[in-house]
Formats: structure tokens, sequence, C-alpha cells
């Protein structure tokens, strides 16, 4: 999971814009050092328990209290939208796709880029980065747009390969619709995270994209409601999904604090972090909506 800092190519000066080295230059980031494995089907068991003792002890105490407002998911309408219709691989395949059509996007931009074309780069950066000057430039999209652009095949790598291996849980378990509520929320919480946070912690205004920050919202949320599935740190080291989560946390956390050199956006993972997070307690508590 990985959403790295980068510079809005419109601001180059010409000459720059036409050197071969720019998107090495200004997409490379350092890969992350988590690495999960697939959760077993007792992972989306854990999930389904967690909801139905939570339903149980819900009603329960409105049974106690005279309260008879109904949880969501005893809802008879509960899963019946025309998203939830849709087989779930549709809808991660169908995300997966969409990173990877953009992805090739930025390929061929490079590709026109370096023999004096400079338009599409152009195009891409004011429409799919997350910068302050996208956003007073009235591109407001782009907070959600940057969580499905990649330049570099390490990076959209990462992030695909985990995305592959926590969202089907996730999404069995939510259904379509509250699970594109999570993720999509994720990346824009994660957007507006890093665009305050680097604005005014880390004192720049730099450009960002990637998917990590919706992905961090899912892994969250996974974490939180089955919090001892375990996760391989590495691929080998076994550490229990709240263990993980919370490391994560911190160490992003204490690098937008303490390091403004990194190119990682540790501010967009926390704020996927958090939006994981908050999307757990609402729907535990029974919100209605999500």
């Amino acid at each position: 999971m990985l959403r790295v800092h980068c510079r809005p190519q419109w601001s180059l000066k010409p000459a720059l814009l036409n050197s071969r080295r720019l998107s090495s230059a200004f997409f490379t980031s350092k890969l992350p050092v988590e690495c999960f494995r697939a959760p077993s089907i007792s992972s989306h068991l854990n999930l389904s328990r967690w909801y139905d003792s939570k339903n149980r002890a819900l009603s329960r105490t409105r049974s106690r209290t005279g309260t008879h407002r109904e949880h969501p998911s005893s809802d008879p309408k509960r899963g019946t939208s025309w998203l939830d219709k849709i087989p779930h691989n549709v809808i991660v395949y169908g995300i997966l796709g969409i990173n990877g059509a953009v992805y090739l996007a930025w390929q061929y931009a490079e590709s026109r880029r370096s023999v004096g074309d400079p338009s599409l780069s152009i195009f891409l950066s004011k429409n799919l980065l997350m910068a302050w000057g996208n956003i007073q430039q009235g591109r407001i999209w782009t907070v959600l747009t940057s969580s499905f652009s990649h330049s570099t095949a390490g990076h959209i790598f990462m992030n695909a390969f985990t995305f592959y291996f926590m969202a089907p849980p996730v999404i069995r378990f939510l259904g379509n619709a509250s699970f594109l509520r999570l993720y999509l929320g994720g990346g824009i919480i994660g957007s507006i995270v890093s665009l305050l946070a680097n604005k005014s912690v880390r004192e720049r205004g730099g450009a960002s994209h990637g998917a990590s920050a919706a992905i961090y919202s899912v892994v969250t949320f996974f974490a939180c409601a089955a919090p001892t599935t375990t996760f391989y740190f590495f691929g080998v080291l076994p550490v229990p999904a709240w263990m993980l989560v919370s490391g994560l946390f911190v160490w992003d956390g204490l690098s937008t604090l303490s390091d403004r050199r990194t190119r990682t956006d540790g501010a967009g993972h926390v704020g996927g972090m958090l939006a994981g997070a908050a999307y757990f307690f609402m729907k535990s508590r029974g919100v209605r909506g999500l």
C-alpha cells in the first residue's frame, strides 16, 4: 500500500518537460515494508460472526429499553440495490482495471513527452494528482481521481497486490454498495488529510496520488471487525491484524510529522486508516445509509 508524492508537471519549465528523466525523477518512491498473504475463508467467517453477534447484542439492548429502531443489517431491503446485484468480482476487477488503464495512460503520456509532446502528461497531472494547485483552480474531483492513479510499475503492483487479497472478504461481508462507500470514502478522506497535513505540518504543497488511502480504509475495517486474524509481515512473520494496522498508523503518523524528505505520503495513509475505523464504528452503531 503506497501513496507517493510527486510534482505537478504543468508547473515545470518547458526544458524540464522535454527531459526523458522527468517521470522517473518525480515519481520514484520507497517501497513499503508490508506485504499480506491472502486471508483464509475463516477471515470472512470472523467478520460474519462479529456482525451477527453485534446484531444480537443490539436487539437485546433495544428489547430491554423499548427501542425498536432496526439495525441496517436486519433491514429486509439491505443488499437489494442494483449495485449489490452485481457479482463481487466485477467490482474488484473493475477497480483493478481502472487503475491499470490509468497506469497505461501515464506510460503513454511519458512516451509522448519523451518526443516533445507533454500535452497528455499535463492533462493527467491536472486531473489525476492531488495538489493544492488543482484544488485552487477548481479541479476538486482530484480528491477522488488521484486514488486511481499510479505512474510507476512498483507503485501499482504493491497497491494492486494488497487490494486483490484484502478486498474480497470485505466486499463479501459488506456488499458492493457499502464496500464502495468505504473504499471511495477512504480515498477522499485520505486525500483531504494529505492536503491539510502537507500544507500545515510539512509546509509544502506537493502533489500525491495512489490507491493506498482507499486500500488502508479497507484493511483497517477488516482489522477492526476481525482483529485477531493473522496477517503475514513480509509474507513470513505472523502478526495479528490489529497489531499490524496499529503499527502502520504509528509509523505513518510519525513519518508525517518528522520526515519531510520522504516520498511516501504517510498523511494520506493515516487518513485512510481513520476513515476505515470511523466506517466500522458507524456501521457497528447502526448508522443508516452506510
